[in-house]
């Protein structure tokens, strides 16, 4: 395959709404533009321009609002490259709504900003081509209807309802509205300069496996210029390790399968179940001859997936956990949000995210429906390491509209993304949505009527890749569900919703040991705790005028996130990081950046320790995962680890209790707590541990434990009251030398802020993974 890449600068036009509006790129003659970086963001133009500030600092999010009603031209010359007079142009990525023109000419048009588009096109055999690209937004765009009949959503989001352009953008409580959009990933030409071009190799692991044998479906597609297919063959061969595989098939057809068997097959496992091999992939083209026209090389994994769940968790008896190879899954993960809140910055910063997820012991991450579908490199990286990948499909709480137009448009993405990302092992399960049934139940309007999720989505990937599990909505809401919500009202909305077996579970987040948490949920795909990010941070986001603690303040307020970043809408969740300081601790930690960032934190980091910890110890809970690891941009938020990277003090505890093997404590019960051994591996555990008073150093427990895998132990009990505080430290040490920490504080409701502040040094010194003195800084 020949490409030739159109990226760099372009030149760049902004028209605002006051000027006439501007249909041909021969209108651009005489405005001055300013340079747009392929691949890149407006915003991000402007900037570097100087028209606007950094929109990542201080209140300069909001001078970009003037902007979102711009009309914006990229423009740019190019010379035909040799022997490609007749080629495909593609663009990878275009935010959202446009139109193309070559030689001033309009040959396409833009309006998804999550896949790619492609045109033939015909290019000048002598001198320079023109390329010129409108992009509309999408306030001005004319409806097809009344839209508050179709769709429901956040009312400040409703003129991108209908457009597939990423949520975030027009503004959400993790996110700017930074909205102007851009050719956000490349532009190529591209011209097949082969008779004969392997296209995809595609490996279904199917239901009729068993631990000892592999059934296959193996799908192939080639593309090729030639009329003449007579005799063609493929040949797949496959290794890894000891393993091997081939087959080869008639090829006479450009896409065909065929099923096979592979006897004592390496598995591809989750992290901390097994190793997780890969079959390195050939594949080879043949003519009649046996001649080699064409070769494809890849990897594949060969695993059963399964994902049992029931509609509903009556009296605590539901289901919802993944099963690998037969083997339950307990979950340990995070929610992956945008890696930018302007993704053409994703590439540089996803490496680097997906490395601590790795580093916390994550063997699951979700995609979640606000942002973008990642590149393959994200998938490719979740492969390699055993994490599992929940992808959600990229709607996030609306009621999406139901016209022939969106639905045809979203099946086309939706049918794009699934071909790209089905021969992913880690893809562990497609969803229709994030909080669709929750936002359609509370607008009185039935999840079923969902047309998206609920007729467009499971017929395509019925068709597109039947064996992965699929579920409408996170949460699901069954039809009981919704009889009784819809009866009794919005009251009863949180007793509703403890009859799914999955759940996001926000509350009031007033404390975190409350009983809202003690829900039986089986599965938790979201939950959070707010941590303020470090001082050093605050202060390079926030301007040095406002660098004093009020959550009111306009700069604090929109990097908490302010809703869509107007001004007078409160979120609110800077004040809930000072009303739970002033709960636990009596008052709020003002007296510095560093000490309000400090105390917030503390706060932060034992609320998600023991949430996981929590799930863990309750063996009907299958999986948890938290919100969310890191920020999109500079803000107040639940991450734990801040846009520059910097780590909070959560991150260092959610390292030590996602290990496979951890020791916890319950909390108290009948004066006593437990301490309990939860070993979630394939393998048994076995070692010694003790278990110290801190600053004392009085031995409290000490033994040693065998614990099978997948299963929990008692090691015995200390005496503990809800009312009196300790800091107990737990060391222990595996065969074969591994060694673990952990720490629990006993005691609910106050907590003072100097105690904690001075016992940190103890948990600190389990391992030295952190310093103690550098928390908040």
């Amino acid at each position: 395959m020949k490409t030739y890449s159109l990226n760099g600068e372009w030149r760049l036009y902004g028209c605002p709404p006051d000027l006439p509006e501007m249909t041909s790129p021969k209108e651009l003659s005489g405005r001055q533009p300013i340079v747009g970086m392929v691949p890149g963001n407006i915003e991000l133009d402007l900037a570097a321009a100087g028209v606007a500030g950094d929109p990542f600092v201080g209140s300069n999010a909001l001078e970009y609002q003037e902007y979102s009603l711009h009309e914006w031209w990229y423009a740019r010359e190019f010379d035909t490259p040799p022997d490609m007079s007749e080629c495909t142009l593609v663009f990878e990525g275009v935010d959202t709504l446009g139109e193309l023109f070559l030689n001033g000419e309009k040959v396409g048009v833009f309006d998804n900003a999550f896949i790619s588009h492609r045109f033939r096109v015909v290019l000048k055999e002598n001198g320079a081509n023109e390329l010129a690209v409108r992009i509309r937004p999408p306030a001005v765009m004319p409806m097809e209807e009344d839209l508050s009949s179709l769709s429901e959503g956040y009312q400040f989001t409703a003129a991108t309802l209908p457009i597939r352009k990423p949520a975030h953008a027009s503004g959400w409580d993790i996110a700017p509205c930074l909205n102007l959009g851009g050719l956000w990933k490349g532009v190529y030409l591209e011209k097949q300069d082969e008779a004969f071009r392997l296209e995809e190799l595609y490996v279904q692991t199917l239901p009729l496996s068993t631990p000892d044998t592999a059934v296959l479906k193996l799908h192939y597609r080639y593309s090729t210029t030639q009329r003449d297919r007579r005799g063609l063959a493929l040949q797949v061969r496959g290794h890894c390790d000891t393993s091997s595989f081939e087959v080869e098939v008639p090829a006479a057809s450009s896409v065909g399968y065929c099923i096979f068997e592979v006897k004592n097959p390496v598995w591809w496992w989750p992290s901390g179940y097994g190793e997780p091999s890969l079959y390195m992939l050939t594949g080879v083209l043949k003519d009649s001859s046996g001649r080699e026209i064409a070769r494809m090389e890849g990897c594949c994994g060969l695993r059963k997936l399964e994902l049992r769940r029931t509609e509903l968790n009556e009296r605590e008896q539901g289901q919802f956990a993944f099963y690998v190879n037969g083997v339950k899954i307990r979950i340990r993960g995070t929610n992956h949000v945008p890696a930018d809140a302007l993704h053409s910055r994703d590439p540089q910063r996803l490496p680097r995210i997906l490395d601590m997820a790795k580093d916390l012991g994550c063997n699951m991450l979700r995609c979640w429906g606000g942002g973008v579908y990642e590149a393959d490199a994200f998938y490719d990286y979740c492969d390699k390491n055993g994490i599992l990948v929940w992808q959600d499909f990229m709607l996030a709480c609306i009621v999406p509209p139901h016209t022939d137009s969106y639905a045809d448009c979203f099946a086309r993405e939706a049918s794009q993304v699934v071909r790209r990302l089905r021969r992913h092992p880690s893809l562990a399960l497609w969803c229709g949505d994030n909080e669709g049934d929750e936002t359609s139940a509370v607008y009185g309007i039935p999840p079923r009527t969902n047309r998206i999720t609920r007729d467009v989505l499971p017929k395509l990937l019925l068709r597109l890749d039947p064996y992965r599990p699929y579920l409408p909505s996170s949460p699901y809401m069954a039809e009981e569900v919704w009889d009784e919500f819809s009866t009794v009202g919005f009251d009863a909305l949180f007793t509703a919703f403890r009859r799914m077996p999955e759940r996001h579970l926000w509350g009031s987040r007033e404390v975190f040991k409350s009983e809202f948490y003690n829900c039986g949920a089986k599965f938790i795909s979201e939950i959070g705790w707010h941590g303020a990010p470090n001082a050093s941070s605050i202060r390079r986001f926030i301007t040095e005028k406002h660098w004093h603690i009020d959550p009111l303040d306009e700069e604090w307020d929109l990097h908490c996130s302010n809703a869509f970043g107007v001004k007078g809408i409160r979120h609110g969740r800077n004040r809930l990081m000072c009303r739970q300081q002033e709960e636990y601790y009596g008052k709020v930690i003002d007296t510095s950046l560093e000490d309000f960032a400090r105390a917030s934190q503390f706060l932060q980091a034992e609320a998600l320790k023991y949430f996981v910890e929590k799930a863990r110890l309750d063996a009907g809970c299958s999986g948890i995962l938290w919100w969310n690891l890191i920020d999109c941009w500079p803000q107040f938020s639940d991450s734990v680890v801040d846009y520059y990277f910097k780590p909070k003090l959560s991150y260092h505890y959610l390292k030590r209790s996602q290990r496979p093997f951890c020791i916890m404590c319950r909390e108290p019960h009948s004066f006593h707590s437990e301490v309990v051994a939860v070993n979630d591996s394939s393998e048994c555990a076995k070692g010694c541990y003790s278990m110290q008073e801190a600053g004392s150093g009085e031995v409290l427990l000490a033994g040693e434990f065998h614990v099978a895998p997948g299963e929990a132990a008692i090691l015995g009990k200390v005496r503990a009251m809800r009312g009196k505080r300790h800091l107990w430290l737990i060391r222990w040490e595996l065969s074969g030398a591994a060694k673990g920490v952990n720490h629990y504080v006993c005691g609910n409701g106050a907590m003072d802020y100097g105690w904690y502040h001075e016992n940190l040094k103890y948990i600190a010194e389990l391992d030295g993974s952190f310093d103690a003195n550098k928390v908040g800084r």
